[in-house]
């Protein structure tokens, strides 16, 4: 990202113990989102910050009569006064909250079973996956959605202002797998032409890791394979799909380098039931393993 940052306003206020500065900055996050902007009130005493707030334009929804350089513009003059009439008071109600820090996964390859059915034709794809990967002894880790405690995205934008989500669940775990690996592989079905619930809950909830992303400059990148089934026949089942899971990659930094798309799994139910499935899978695998040796080994 761009440094488009604006000194808007900057205050010194000195009172007979101490000397605290309140800084209030625009920050201009079109690299972002077209016209996005986020606006700071700092309150920082030497080298140690006391007091920060933050907001920014996409908050703020149409019907809902607020807009966020006010906001921030009043807290400015707030904080301002506080500080004057009782620093210490002022410092006593802060909170300064560190966002919570990602933790990179130590897995070079992780692996999204994205099915609810445990035992169904996903679980065999994951699971040749797998196979395949640890016979060259990478480290892997298996992702399960729907077994994690993961909130749908509100749409609030609030993790532009600090890179991270409002709720704290098993997502961070999530988003620090995907933050350390450099494959990425998502085994998927077809539900109403799309990715069944919790696998979308899941791509939603990674827009807080594009935040952190595009707000620190991470440049992590990372190579992704698609493994999906559909049970009707039709490549054109997979069109939404595809569109989703593409957006999902680019959106944090992985690369599609290949898929797999079977269709028609009504009539053959097993997909053990095609002879070259299995083959077909190891030579993806293998592919996107390629790719990964020089940096693994």
């Amino acid at each position: 990202m761009k440094n488009n940052d604006e000194l808007v306003r900057k205050v010194e206020i000195v009172t007979s113990d101490e000397t605290f500065l309140l800084t209030y900055e625009r920050e201009y996050l079109t690299d972002i989102y077209p016209g996005m902007i986020r606006y700071s009130v700092r309150v920082t005493r030497g080298t140690e910050t006391i007091a920060l707030f933050r907001t920014n334009s996409y908050e703020y929804q149409p019907l809902v009569p607020l807009e966020p350089e006010s906001i921030a513009c009043k807290v400015a003059k707030e904080w301002e006064m506080a500080l004057r009439s009782n620093p210490m008071e002022f410092i006593y109600h802060q909170t300064v909250t560190k966002p919570r820090a990602i933790r990179p996964g130590n897995e070079h390859v992780v692996v999204i079973m994205g099915s609810p059915r445990l035992e169904g034709n996903c679980s065999l794809l994951a699971r040749w996956c797998n196979d395949r990967i640890k016979e060259e002894k990478i480290p892997i880790k298996t992702i399960y959605p729907g077994e994690l405690q993961i909130h749908p995205c509100i749409g609030c934008y609030q993790c532009y202002n600090d890179g991270q989500c409002v709720f704290d669940d098993d997502m961070d775990e999530v988003i620090g797998a995907l933050s350390g690996c450099q494959l990425l592989v998502v085994c998927v079905p077809v539900y109403t032409n799309s990715p069944p619930a919790a696998i979308k809950a899941l791509i939603d909830r990674c827009q807080a890791y594009h935040a952190f992303r595009a707000l620190t400059g991470d440049t992590h990148a990372a190579v992704g394979i698609t493994l999906a089934v559909a049970g009707r026949k039709g490549p054109e089942n997979f069109t939404c799909l595809k569109t989703i899971l593409h957006s999902f990659m680019e959106n944090i930094g992985i690369v599609p380098i290949g898929e797999i798309m079977v269709d028609g799994l009504d009539e053959i139910r097993d997909l053990r039931k095609i002879p070259t499935i299995q083959g077909d899978i190891n030579e993806i695998v293998e592919k996107a393993l390629r790719s990964l040796r020089q940096t693994v080994r």
